[in-house]
């Protein structure tokens, strides 16, 4: 997770950002509800501080939008916004406090149900790029 703030921010070419400098900007965040939007202010709160929401989105790419609008600032996982900073739409800082952070995300599926190919395929290209997802083998796909 990353702050990202939009190439005319202030900040846009800062390399970090305090969590206090962070709560006093129009923060845009997921809707209500979301677990994205709990752990946001969940951060928040782990410093006794609450961010000043000025959009509510429940979409991520309605909310990247907004960013790259000016309407405010948000954290956002590295890989939804790396493509948008390349191109010079976005900066992404680091949190001071908590410079590698970092959200678990878990998988579910059916263990009593095989994957089909495509979700098998989801499975084997997550392994593929992200090495320290710990996945049980599984067997390989039979049609019922």
């Amino acid at each position: 997770m990353v702050i990202v703030v939009g190439a005319n921010h202030p900040w846009a070419g800062r390399p970090s950002a305090s969590i206090y400098e962070l709560a006093e900007q129009p923060f845009l965040v997921r809707q209500r509800g979301s677990h994205t939007y709990d752990w946001v202010i969940g951060l928040f709160a782990r410093f006794e501080l609450s961010p000043h929401i000025v959009g509510e989105f429940n979409d991520p790419h309605a909310l990247r939008q907004a960013i790259l609008h000016g309407i405010g600032i948000s954290l956002l996982p590295a890989c939804l916004v790396r493509e948008d900073a390349q191109r010079g739409q976005v900066h992404l800082l680091t949190l001071e406090e908590v410079p590698d952070l970092k959200r678990v995300l878990k998988l579910l599926w059916r263990t009593d149900w095989p994957p089909n190919p495509v979700a098998r395929a989801f499975l084997n290209l997550l392994v593929e790029q992200h090495p320290q997802v710990n996945l049980p083998v599984l067997s390989p796909y039979q049609d019922r």
